[in-house]
């Protein structure tokens, strides 16, 4: 409509750009900041496509806000993509190196919230070492899965489809937005806390 026309031209006329590109391949570990982003029908591609889950395929992040499993210290697991490969770093651990394309293994259903959605397990070296660091926090069992390329986990909303982020295929956030709940906040934080996949900048505060 109009009044949609009149912001995408006011936002155009302060010479709106992207500030930063994020991806993080594994749900809750460390983001991967890009200087440039392929986009694919799950939004950039491998974000999000590996999730670490425990035996009952119960999605751990870094909070777990009463449904997943919280291990704050997912904070410290560093993922870096290759041209073949995922490669995970975290301290006192050796690395653990993974095809991009994910490892051929069994069919499990996993659970984000309170979606359900078919995974593939990534076999006992990748369980082994996610459950020797997170061992280290809150002991148990967890496994390494990846989302198949040919999933179609919907949106909450539209029409797209996305890996094993929360509800949408981008997390979309603004510097503005940024600052400005910074001025109500006595400790500011940054912007990675919201793990953002696109930073804008030149917009008004809320306005993306």
């Amino acid at each position: 409509g109009a009044g949609r026309a009149d912001t995408i031209w006011s936002m155009a006329a302060r010479a709106l750009s992207v500030a930063a590109l994020h991806v993080y391949p594994v749900k809750s570990c460390r983001g991967i900041q890009l200087s440039s982003a392929v986009v694919g029908r799950m939004g950039i591609r491998y974000d999000r496509q590996w999730m670490i889950v425990n035996e009952q395929g119960l999605f751990v992040a870094q909070r777990g806000d009463g449904i997943g499993i919280g291990v704050p210290s997912l904070c410290l697991i560093r993922p870096s993509l290759t041209d073949t490969e995922l490669v995970l770093t975290a301290p006192d651990m050796p690395g653990l190196r993974l095809p991009l394309a994910g490892l051929p293994g069994r069919s499990t259903t996993v659970r984000v919230w309170n979606s359900r959605m078919t995974a593939i397990d990534q076999g006992d070296l990748a369980a082994g070492w996610v459950s020797t660091f997170i061992a280290r926090e809150r002991p148990g069992s967890y496994r390494l899965v990846r989302m198949p390329d040919e999933e179609r986990r919907p949106a909450k909303r539209g029409e797209a489809t996305l890996a094993f982020a929360d509800g949408y295929p981008f997390l979309i956030l603004s510097e503005a937005s940024l600052a400005d709940l910074n001025n109500r906040l006595d400790e500011p934080l940054p912007m990675n806390r919201f793990r953002p996949n696109i930073v804008l900048r030149g917009c008004e505060p809320y306005e993306e």
